[in-house]
């Protein structure tokens, strides 16, 4: 018997199936897109200046200006030597202002190709990545199908509506919680008939009719708000005589101290789903992902619950 809350109680021939379903990453919905390679720049075509070439070039003015007669002779010489040294530095000006330029292009390329070479990469291991996972997950529904047969095998009691038992103060507001991470699979207001004149009434159930599954939660109180009757004690087989007949009937039982209700819905609801996880690979809610887990709560016995009713507990959570 479990010391604390909260009690999870599985049938045994639901644990006989031993279910183990590989827990995987789900493949992303989109496979990111590969880029253009970077294109290399051209080189221009660059004729460095020489200076002997700018002293033959001078040469021959000069020689030429000997057959011209002054002072015309002089003026050609002069233009000639002053044209020579403008066009020579004029093309090492050119000609040192595009190598810059191309050797800063040539630098943005080798780093842009470096940056394409490792997003190159990294794409490729993501699509392999997204590749093994898709396998993985059409292996695991495979497994999960097999389970899932296993289970509508298992003969399982379903509930009958029309129950008319009183709620207890909590079960509305948590009625809420679990219809927001378990839509359309929380049944309320259903009786399990042992004798037609005192039937079994969930608090809640889980439903989920692929898996006919059916999981009971319960909400324990320590003692009776209105005449402070002690109940849900572990020293008294009612409750325990009650989670046999569901565990006989196939249903998985979960009981929650109305302390845990209280102070920690949402980790409530991920004990819920770990535990239907477990059981048929569901997918925990995303929200419930990063909750705490539940604290512990001790079970109390008929002595202890007496007590807690002279110190009216159950107003101080």
């Amino acid at each position: 018997m479990s010391e604390c809350y909260p009690v999870l109680k599985i049938p045994k021939k639901i644990l006989d199936i031993d279910v183990q379903i590989p827990d995987i990453k789900i493949p992303e919905p989109t496979v990111p897109l590969r880029t253009k390679k970077p294109v290399k720049p051209v080189m221009p075509k660059l004729i460095k200046p020489k200076k002997i070439r700018f002293l033959l070039i001078s040469f021959g003015v000069f020689f030429l200006s000997i057959f011209i007669p002054m002072p015309y002779g002089a003026i050609v010489l002069a233009l000639g030597f002053i044209l020579g040294v403008f066009f020579y530095f004029y093309n090492e000006f050119n000609y040192t202002t595009k190598k810059t330029e191309h050797d800063s292009a040539l630098r943005q390329y080798e780093q842009a190709l470096k940056q394409w070479q490792n997003q190159e990469l990294a794409t490729t291991n993501s699509h392999s990545q997204i590749l093994t996972n898709q396998i993985d997950f059409i292996q695991r529904n495979k497994v999960i199908e097999h389970y899932k047969h296993r289970f509508n095998q298992l003969e399982v009691l379903s509930p009958t509506p029309g129950s008319s038992a009183p709620k207890g103060r909590t079960e509305f507001s948590f009625y809420d919680k679990l219809n927001r991470y378990f839509p359309g699979q929380i049944l309320i207001d259903y009786k399990m008939v042992k004798y037609v004149e005192y039937p079994y009434t969930p608090d809640f159930i889980l439903h989920l009719p692929a898996w006919k599954l059916y999981v009971d939660i319960e909400i324990d109180e320590p003692y009776d708000a209105k005449k402070k009757k002690p109940t849900h004690c572990i020293d008294v087989p009612k409750d325990t005589n009650r989670d046999d007949f569901f565990l006989e009937k196939n249903w998985v039982v979960i009981r929650f101290a109305e302390e845990q209700i209280i102070i920690s819905p949402k980790s409530c609801c991920k004990f819920i789903a770990s535990v239907v996880s477990a059981l048929t690979g569901q997918l925990i809610p995303e929200e419930l992902q990063n909750t705490p887990r539940l604290r512990d709560v001790p079970r109390w016995n008929t002595k202890k619950a007496k007590r807690m009713a002279r110190k009216k507990y159950r107003n101080y959570y």
